[in-house]
């Protein structure tokens, strides 16, 4: 099958960093020196970058670094796999799992959440230490993500679980929890969410008969919108989750 994932702009502020509360001036100095950096495409630039202000970041510009490294590495498999190996990376990562251990649940953006899923599913590095952090943060905080956030962290979640069996069962708490939430939610979802979350559900093996009707309900008002691929990763999750409906196969 194929990855599942269904693209969506990242929304953050005027600088593109991610909606954060009170940081200090120069978090803000470093997240517009990452984001620049990252305009240039320079993979080098980047990472050095990130490591000489890596002492002083913050959890936002933890994440906004390993985000802005993961959309540049897909745009290159070789960058893919040189990140895996980088000491930067590595580094990196112990920070944003030290940061996770320093901060309240409830005070870790969610966005960041999000983000760092995304980024270790895109990177395809199983990391069951800050992946649990993750679910943990997630799982208590599910009606503060924004449709697509939940979307694109069930979807990463998915996807590091199908690779990693460790993984996956780290992941099952957020799907049980999500599964009630976006029943309870579906029509504040968007199409192309509502795809993401359908294959995530699937490719995880926690998809009923239940939640997957309650999704195809919701999607089949905007089913003309769909494109190709979306529609092809439909149908297989409907598949997958072995639950059949002639109207939206019709569709």
């Amino acid at each position: 099958t194929s990855t599942g994932f269904v693209r969506h702009g990242r929304r953050g502020n005027k600088s593109g960093n991610l909606r954060s509360n009170g940081t200090s001036s120069s978090h803000h100095q470093i997240n517009s020196e990452i984001i620049m950096s990252f305009e240039k495409r320079d993979l080098a630039d980047l990472l050095a970058t990130i490591a000489h202000h890596l002492p002083q970041m913050n959890m936002v510009n933890l994440t906004t670094g390993l985000h802005r490294l993961a959309k540049l590495a897909t745009t290159s498999r070789s960058s893919q796999a040189l990140l895996q190996q980088e000491h930067v990376v590595q580094n990196l990562l112990r920070s944003i799992s030290t940061a996770f251990d320093t901060l309240e649940t409830g005070k870790v953006p969610v966005q960041a959440l999000s983000n760092t899923a995304w980024s270790l599913a895109i990177l395809n590095l199983s990391m069951d230490d800050i992946i649990s952090k993750i679910v943990a943060g997630a799982t208590s905080r599910l009606s503060s993500f924004k449709p697509f956030e939940l979307s694109i962290l069930l979807w990463a979640c998915a996807k590091l679980g199908a690779a990693c069996r460790s993984t996956a069962r780290c992941t099952g708490p957020v799907f049980r929890a999500a599964a009630a939430h976006i029943t309870a939610h579906a029509s504040t979802f968007s199409c192309r969410c509502l795809v993401n979350v359908l294959w995530a559900f699937a490719t995880a093996k926690h998809c009923n008969s239940t939640l997957a009707r309650c999704i195809i309900v919701h999607m089949l008002p905007q089913l003309h919108t769909a494109k190709c691929q979306e529609l092809a990763n439909t149908a297989w999750a409907l598949g997958k989750a072995g639950c059949r409906n002639d109207e939206a196969c019709a569709e």
